[in-house]
Formats: structure tokens, sequence, C-alpha cells
């Protein structure tokens, strides 16, 4: 449930928060249909906020250091395996030059087509 307001900043009534028209995009679901995307760190505060609104203090600190360490451990985990896509890459280009057998015209069009 949004509310969209005049100067283009989004109201969201049940978490009653405004965010700025800088921090949402909106994203086209169906045909006709449009879905709004919101900032990771204004959906994260959102959260956050939501949270403390139900529970107390002490519990409120602990869940933010999981949401925390949770998106550490995403961002780590995308790194890894970019890094090892880019591995597997290196080592798949270096095979094709070195190899004599995929040095022909076939293997060349594949080699390009990466």
């Amino acid at each position: 449930e949004y509310i969209f307001l005049t100067n283009g900043s989004l109201y969201q009534p049940h978490h009653d928060k405004l965010i700025c028209s800088t921090s949402y995009c909106l994203a086209i679901v169906h045909r006709y249909k449009f879905d709004v995307i919101i900032c990771i760190d204004i959906k994260n505060e959102t959260i956050k906020e939501s949270i403390s609104k139900v529970m107390n203090g002490s519990i409120n600190e602990m869940i933010n250091e999981n949401v925390d360490k949770w998106l550490i451990n995403h961002v780590i985990i995308l790194f890894i395996l970019n890094v090892l896509s880019l591995l597997i890459l290196l080592m798949t280009f270096v095979v094709y030059s070195v190899l004599p057998e995929l040095q022909n015209i076939h293997m060349l069009r594949r080699y390009g087509s990466m």
C-alpha cells in the first residue's frame, strides 16, 4: 500500500514512512501493473523502525546486528563468486590460447564470442 504525493514522494501508511522521490523506482510487473522498488538502505531503515516499535531495545539491537551480519555475509559471498567466475574465464582464455587443437577457425569463433 503506497500513496504518491504531489512532490513525488511516496508515503507508506502501514509503516508511517515518507520516502523521497530519489529513493524508489517503479517497475512494470505486467502490462498495466506497476510495483514500487525501494532502495535497500531505505528498506532496511523501515524494517529496523518497524522492529523497534514492536520489540524492546536489547532484542532490537540483536536483530539489527543479525541483519547487518546477514548483509555483510551476502556481499562477501557475491564477491567470492564473482572472483571465482573471473578465474574460470581466465583459465578458459589460457586453455584456448595454449592448446594447438583449439586454434582453428571454429574455436576462434567460440573464443571471440566470450
